[in-house]
């Protein structure tokens, strides 16, 4: 059986679905079903067919939820090459700062032989102690001041996590990559996929498994 829309004249769109998918379907059918009523412009969906793997049919209903999922579709759309440039970048930053890191800890390395040769060598301790006293109470002050400044308890986390992000935004303005506008439209998708209902949500899911199927289709034809 496939319930149709609720409300005179409400478009219909219908879509092929998965046969994996059909229990889910009708799971969120009963829900809507159940409820009575609704207020959302999603009226109820049901899934027919689907017996043995073959695809099953499902009726999403009315326009302006196609209108939605077009919306959420296109914004997946837009994103996806810019999520892939971020990453990249965010790689390039990683390994940066993690360069940054290895340069850190070849300096203390350095400066434990340094101080190792002066004590027992050239020096001696009685000149050293002191020296080393300064070198302790001098990185204390090093760490009390990055808490002043970034607000952020010192610890290796932290700081790697700063130094990524400071080589990341470096990287954002030289390769022109808009951070606030890729951000603007997460959230812009987030809201959307939130304010949804469970009926359209699933259409959205056979939506995005039909264009995957074209997609797959169009690649081996081409081969």
């Amino acid at each position: 059986v496939v319930l149709g829309a609720s409300g005179k004249g409400a478009a219909q769109q219908e879509f092929v679905v998965p046969a994996s998918n059909v229990g889910q379907s009708a799971a969120a059918s009963s829900s809507v079903a159940s409820g009575g009523a609704s207020s959302s412009p999603v009226a109820a969906a049901a899934v027919a067919g689907g017996g043995n793997g073959e695809p099953a049919r499902i009726v999403a209903v009315q326009e302006d939820s196609k209108e939605l999922i077009d919306e959420i579709v296109a914004l997946k759309d837009e994103l996806e090459p810019l999520e892939e440039r971020k990453a990249q970048i965010d790689t390039v930053a990683a390994r940066r700062a993690q360069r940054v890191v290895w340069y850190g800890a070849a300096g203390l390395c350095a400066q434990w032989a340094f101080l190792a040769r002066l004590t027992w060598w050239d020096l001696n301790w009685d000149v050293m102690e002191p020296v080393t006293y300064f070198i302790t109470t001098g990185s204390g002050i090093v760490f009390y001041m990055f808490f002043v400044f970034t607000r952020t308890e010192f610890t290796y986390d932290s700081w790697l996590a700063r130094l990524k992000e400071k080589r990341a935004q470096r990287l954002y303005a030289k390769e022109g990559f808009d951070v606030a506008n890729f951000r603007r439209l997460q959230d812009k998708l987030e809201a959307l996929e939130l304010s949804i209902s469970p009926v359209t949500a699933l259409a959205l899911k056979q939506r995005e498994w039909l264009d995957d199927r074209a997609e797959n289709a169009a690649k081996a034809a081409s081969v």
